[in-house]
């Protein structure tokens, strides 16, 4: 279909590794957007399939931060998880669980924290597993044992029958204590084998890293690292398909193309354990930078990445570039700006038929 207003406003959508748009068991579209100005998240709902849009409610005490809101949904509830910025040691993420049917267009009150005592975020990422039971939450922080670096921290919520959550005990992924040594980003999925798998970028070795969980412990694991080169690695999104397989998107630059980053991609199939050699999806130089995907599947396991680049002209587009389980499509740009840039693409997680919703922030018309 074509694209849609959800906002007349240009509200943030940034942090791809956290989903903005759900589709609920009723049908319903819920799309997150940052406002700014009021440092408040918005939910927007359509019952159309995207044709039309309405604020659900929105979560606003003045402290809320853009970078790394995130989504997810079970049935007709929608879980978010927002930064607060508050006071140094004193910053928390903000969880929330709306029942969308149940809403009108106010403020939602805190239903509670997932962490506490933090100082500053950058990026956060929740998933529900395949059977409704758990919530999975992964995010960057720094704190007062670690203050000069972001480090990946992670909780896993329990979910009962009326969607309520239950949060168990928090896990530091990473320790890092060096400045210069930030691991930001996190993607988090569950892999087949129903145990988490925290994806993330890390500055030194850059690269890409993951940690996977086997029941009991974390193990370390790396989807690529340049090896000790400062190439910057940045910003993954991943998926899992309907057989297992974790497919990941991050854009970064190399030898090839030092200055520009181009969108890459790897999969894992056994579970987030090893990785594939990288894939360089736009193959654009150092032309024209290529930036922040998000990454989606539809029920034939066909996958798109959506990210913002542009192939000519000044401003950065929205563009698209299909896995049909073959082979990867030509490159299509879906937006056409003349005056102002799109950016900050996120798409659904994954969609039950061949519609992927997607939603991107739009400078030129100052719309979402």
């Amino acid at each position: 279909m074509a694209a849609t207003t959800v906002v007349n406003a240009a509200y943030d959508t940034s942090g791809n590794g956290g989903r903005k748009l759900v589709r609920l068991s009723n049908g319903w579209l819920i799309a997150g957007a940052y406002d700014s100005t009021n440092k408040q998240v918005n939910l927007y709902k359509s019952t159309d399939n995207g044709a039309t849009w309405a604020r659900l409610c929105f979560m606003s005490d003045g402290s809320y931060g853009s970078v790394g809101f995130s989504m997810a949904a079970r049935g007709t509830n929608v879980y978010v998880a927002v930064p607060r910025y508050a006071s140094t040691n004193l910053s928390s993420i903000h969880f929330f669980n709306i029942e969308a049917t149940n809403q009108a267009d106010v403020k939602v009150t805190k239903a509670g924290d997932i962490d506490t005592a933090q100082n500053d975020f950058l990026g956060n990422s929740l998933i529900v597993n395949e059977s409704g039971t758990e919530l999975h939450a992964a995010w960057a922080s720094r704190n007062s044992t670690y203050p000069n670096t972001f480090n990946i921290r992670y909780a896993k919520g329990t979910i009962d029958v009326s969607g309520n959550v239950t949060w168990g005990s928090i896990t530091q992924l990473t320790t890092n204590s060096s400045s210069g040594l930030d691991c930001k980003n996190p993607s988090v999925v569950v892999n087949k084998s129903g145990n988490p798998v925290v994806i993330f970028d890390q500055a030194n070795p850059a690269g890409i890293s993951c940690r996977v969980f086997d029941g009991s412990i974390w193990a370390p694991k790396t989807v690529y690292n340049t090896g000790g080169v400062t190439y910057t690695q940045s910003n993954p999104c991943a998926v899992v398909d309907g057989n297992g397989v974790i497919h990941v998107v991050w854009h970064g630059t190399d030898a090839s193309a030092a200055t520009q980053p181009n969108v890459w991609y790897s999969k894992s199939t056994d579970g987030g354990i090893n990785w594939s050699a990288r894939v360089n999806l736009t193959n654009n130089g150092n032309a024209r930078g290529q930036f922040r995907p998000s990454i989606s599947i539809d029920n034939n396991n066909k996958l798109y990445v959506f990210f913002v680049g542009t192939a000519s002209g000044t401003f950065l587009q929205i563009r698209k570039i299909i896995y049909d389980g073959t082979s990867w499509s030509p490159i299509t740009d879906i937006t056409n700006n003349t005056t102002n840039h799109t950016d900050n693409v996120s798409a659904m997680e994954k969609e039950k038929n061949s519609m992927i919703g997607f939603i991107w922030q739009d400078l030129q018309a100052a719309a979402v």
